[in-house]
């Protein structure tokens, strides 16, 4: 990315202008809230906007060429586009430019430009299942048909990510756009091949982690505190995969029972990174990773986990969360989930009886109205059974 700016008018200038805009966050961080904003700040964000407006004529222009390094410069521009926008809340325009930079990234060694950088056609891999696990209607587009066997041990880090981001990818696809049909519409009527493909995908599962234990001890005992919270993110995520991959074909909402050492796992692996985030310097955490984030994992126990306490103190953990995830804020599930939660326990010693299957949400839509500080929530269950009617409703709540 270094080299990018330096050598590149168009990286450069889409440099500039997410810059600025950190610049605008970083500001609003350090100020007092009390005070009243400043002209200063609607400048900083018209100029992060011109900026933004001249870096995209330029990645226009690097597009109307076919050479390998304009290609490249022109996905490295995406990349901070993305990032730009995501920050500004412009979700759909951020998704648009994804969807186009994804498809560059597929054709390009089908139309004489080269293979792509292997950096930045990882850091897409990551963006698409960011956008997978964030909204809903996605489904992972770069897929690895047929994954690498994995190894006895990872020689680093990101050799380890990068398997498990190629596994998750196609969780992900499977449980988005094969599974989905049949455990929301016909639970009965399973193909054997889809169960044979969920667990084969549990079992490498199982393997990554094996090899992944073994391979972090070895890390551990040379002593990089810097793993810590990449291995935290990585375990989350692990763990989430695990109850998707088990979980994906299931119609009853009871089968998450099974999971709860998961769901502590989770919870303290989240802990210990949400203190590591909360200790590190003012701003030093601003901007959108292309790491896969915890907001969704939390999310996931707050809404699927029906241990009330181990529920509740996600959702606290939501509240709490410091505002980098981009797509997805803290307290905007926090509400959701709270809600959630809510309904399920109405009436219930839950501390006794648990939450019965009846009485459990199966599936949750939401779209936040920006700037007004409410979400509105389709909630979907089936009272009657898995093989019963669906019951549906919308609420609309502040957050």
């Amino acid at each position: 990315m270094i080299q990018g700016v330096l050598g590149d008018a168009a990286i450069r200038q889409c440099a500039v202008a997410m810059s600025v805009l950190m610049l605008e966050a970083d500001f609003k961080l350090q100020s007092t809230t009390c005070l009243p904003s400043s002209p200063y700040d609607d400048a900083r964000h018209k100029l992060a906007l011109k900026k933004y407006g001249k870096a995209l004529s330029s990645v226009r222009e690097l597009l109307s060429h076919s050479d390998p390094q304009s290609v490249q410069a022109a996905l490295l521009c995406g990349i901070i586009c993305i990032w730009f926008e995501v920050l500004i809340k412009d979700h759909l325009s951020a998704l648009s430019h994804l969807d186009r930079c994804l498809s560059i990234v597929q054709m390009s060694r089908f139309r004489g430009r080269g293979e792509i950088d292997v950096d930045i056609k990882e850091a897409y891999v990551k963006l698409d299942i960011q956008a997978a696990v964030h909204v809903g209607a996605w489904s992972p587009v770069l897929l690895v048909k047929k994954t690498k066997s994995i190894p006895y041990i990872f020689d680093t880090f990101e050799a380890a990510e990068q398997m498990f981001n190629a596994e998750y990818a196609n969780l992900i696809y499977l449980s988005r756009r094969l599974t989905s049909t049949y455990r929301y519409h016909q639970p009965d009527g399973i193909p054997l091949e889809l169960l044979a493909n969920a667990q084969l995908l549990q079992e490498h599962l199982e393997q990554w982690n094996s090899t992944f234990n073994s391979s972090y001890s070895c890390q551990k005992a040379q002593g990089d505190p810097r793993m810590t919270s990449q291995v935290c993110l990585l375990l989350i995520h692990y763990h989430m995969a695990v109850i998707t991959a088990s979980t994906c074909l299931y119609a009853e909402e009871m089968i998450y029972d099974r999971f709860l050492p998961n769901f502590n796992y989770m919870i303290r692996l989240a802990d210990k990174l949400v203190s590591w985030w909360h200790n590190q310097p003012a701003g030093s955490t601003l901007g959108v990773p292309v790491d896969m984030g915890v907001v969704q994992p939390l999310y996931m126990i707050a809404t699927k986990c029906r241990t009330t306490s181990l529920r509740q103190k996600a959702i606290r953990m939501l509240l709490a969360m410091p505002n980098n995830e981009g797509v997805w804020e803290g307290p905007i599930v926090a509400s959701v989930a709270q809600r959630a939660k809510d309904i399920e326990e109405l009436g219930l010693d839950v501390e006794r009886d648990g939450v019965p299957e009846f009485r459990r949400i199966h599936a949750i839509g939401f779209e936040v109205a920006q700037g007004t500080g409410r979400v509105h929530v389709e909630f979907r269950r089936r009272p009657n059974g898995m093989d019963g009617e669906w019951e549906w409703w919308k609420e609309c709540l502040s957050y």
